[in-house]
């Protein structure tokens, strides 16, 4: 658990879902390998730790719907973050042979919202 802040006195350090836990710390050292700053690193590392403990699967078993019921109860930011997340994550893992699919591809984000144009005058 490398990425935990002890400044962050009100949260709890959380630990990803135990069948995750390697995988979580390769694809971190990966993005730091590539240039990712410590803050990305942490951000991403909550995120995806969290979304592994929620969805309760192993990274094989997570599908589109599993992404969308986490995503369910988020803020339109929250949700493309961690969205985001979990595409970057799944793309690495496909590249090495850990997922088959990505739960992110046909998820998309949208605001919560629709913007209704302003109807013109008659």
């Amino acid at each position: 658990m490398k990425y935990w802040n002890s400044n962050r006195k009100s949260c709890e350090p959380v630990e990803p879902r135990e069948d995750w836990k390697e995988s979580i710390e390769l694809w971190i050292d990966w993005m730091e390998a590539i240039g990712r700053t410590k803050e990305t690193l942490r951000t991403r590392w909550y995120q995806i730790v969290r979304f592994s403990k929620i969805v309760n699967k192993s990274i094989t078993d997570v599908t589109e719907d599993g992404l969308i019921f986490y995503l369910a109860g988020m803020g339109t930011e929250g949700r493309r973050g961690v969205r985001s997340c979990v595409k970057v994550f799944y793309q690495w893992g496909m590249k090495r042979g850990l997922a088959r699919c990505n739960p992110a591809d046909s998820c998309r984000t949208r605001c919560a919202t629709p913007w209704n144009p302003p109807h013109a005058p008659t």
